[in-house]
C-alpha cells in the first residue's frame, strides 16, 4: 500500500528488514543445490566469504564528471580489487551519503545498467524506469560480488539524481559519497562532488569539497541505539549495543550463541560508531581478545561473563566462556 513495513535495519535489537535480509543472504541461498542428489565436499569450491573482515579489499570511487547540477544525474565509478591471496566470496555493496561528516543511508533516485547492481525500492510502490539498457528508480543501490579471484579487479557506474536540496557547506551544495562493503564504510572510496544550480554558478566554482574532505567523520549513526540500552540476548541472538575497544574506539555487535561442541558466540555484524559517546554501560573488548559482558541478564538471573576470541576464526568466534551468576538478595 506504499507504506513502510518492518523495523529498521540499523536498530540492532530489533531490526526486521525482509527486503535487506534476502539481498543479504540470496547468494548464499542460491548456492544450496536445488536437487536431492548427495554433493561430495571436494565438488564444493573453497572460497571465503567475507563478513566484517574487508581488509584485503580495494575499493576506489571516481566521479565522471567534475562537477554535478541540481535535478541532473552525475555518474560515479566504483572500482573493487581483492588485494589478498584467496578468493573471496559473497561481497555486499551498498551506496551511501555522507552529510557534515555523517553517514547517511537514505533512498535516492538511482540509475545502473551493472550486471552486479539492483536497486531496492524505498516503498513497494516505487516503480523502475527503463532508460536504454539502465533503470532508474528511488530507492538504495546495492551491488552484490558473487566471488573474486586473488589480484582480480571489477568495476561498475551508477547514477545519481542530484535533489534539490544537496547538503550545504558555507551556503554551497555538495555530494559526498562513500561505498559501504558489508556494511563497513570504505574511507578510500570517499569521493565528493560540487553542485551548482546551472551551468552559470558551475562556471563561477566553488570551494566547497575543500571544506568536506576537512570535516571529522563519524560513521555509525548515533540514534541506532540509545544511551542506556544493555546488552540483551533473544532466543539464539546476543546484541551488545556499546563495546569499547582498547584503543578507545566504540563499536555496536550481534553474535549468535552456537552450541557445537562448546558455547560459543559467533559474530554476525558489527558497526562503527562514534567513540565520543559515553554509553551507561559498555562491553569490553581486549588486545589479549577478550569480551567482558557485564550484568548480562539471561532468563530471570544476570551474569558476569567473559569470552575469549579463537585466533583465526572466520567468522570471528569467541569461546572459553567464565561465566559468573550475580546473586542477589531475594
Amino acid at each position: 500500500m506504499g507504506v513502510d513495513c518492518g523495523v529498521d535495519k540499523d536498530d540492532i535489537a530489533n531490526g526486521a528488514d525482509a527486503v535487506y535480509s534476502l539481498n543479504r543472504t540470496r547468494h548464499l541461498v542460491s548456492a544450496i543445490t536445488p536437487t536431492v542428489f548427495h554433493v561430495e565436499p571436494s565438488a564444493i569450491e573453497d572460497k571465503i566469504a567475507i563478513l566484517g573482515n574487508v581488509y584485503d579489499l580495494q575499493v576506489i570511487q571516481t566521479t565522471v564528471e567534475t562537477i554535478a547540477i541540481i535535478n541532473q544525474f552525475t555518474e560515479f565509478v566504483v572500482e573493487v580489487t581483492n588485494t589478498s591471496s584467496a578468493t573471496l566470496s559473497d561481497i555486499d555493496i551498498q551506496l551511501a551519503h555522507v552529510s557534515a561528516g555523517s553517514l547517511v543511508e537514505e533512498a535516492q533516485y538511482y540509475e545502473t545498467s551493472s550486471s552486479l547492481c539492483t536497486i531496492l525500492g524505498s516503498k513497494l510502490s516505487a516503480k523502475a524506469v527503463v532508460v536504454g539498457n539502465a533503470i532508474q528508480k528511488t530507492g538504495t543501490l546495492n551491488c552484490t560480488i558473487e566471488s573474486m579471484a586473488p589480484g582480480e579487479l571489477l568495476s561498475f557506474n551508477y547514477r545519481i539524481q542530484i535533489d534539490s536540496t544537496p547538503p550545504l557547506i558555507n551556503s554551497v551544495g555538495y555530494y559526498h559519497e562513500v561505498v559501504e562493503v558489508n556494511g563497513i564504510p570504505q574511507l578510500e572510496s570517499l569521493v565528493c562532488i560540487p553542485v551548482f544550480v546551472n551551468f552559470v554558478d558551475a562556471n563561477a566554482g566553488n570551494s566547497a569539497c575543500g571544506a568536506v574532505e576537512n570535516l571529522p567523520l563519524t560513521f555509525g549513526p548515533q540514534s541506532l541505539a540509545a544511551l542506556d540500552q544493555v546488552a540483551t540476548v533473544t532466543g539464539r541472538r546476543l546484541s551488545v549495543p556499546y563495546i569499547r575497544l582498547d584503543d578507545g574506539s566504540l563499536i555496536s555487535a550481534e553474535f549468535e550463541i552456537t552450541f557445537f561442541g562448546q558455547v560459543r558466540f559467533e559474530l554476525l555484524s558489527y558497526k562503527i560508531l562514534d567513540s565520543s559517546l559515553t554509553p551507561v554501560a559498555e562491553a569490553r573488548f581486549t588486545d589479549a581478545g577478550v569480551l567482558s559482558l557485564l550484568n548480562l541478564l539471561v532468563g530471570a538471573l544476570s551474569y558476569d561473563i567473559e569470552a575469549t576470541l579463537e585466533p583465526g576464526s572466520n567468522p570471528v568466534k569467541l569461546g572459553s566462556l567464565n561465566i559468573t551468576a550475580l546473586i542477589t538478595d531475594p
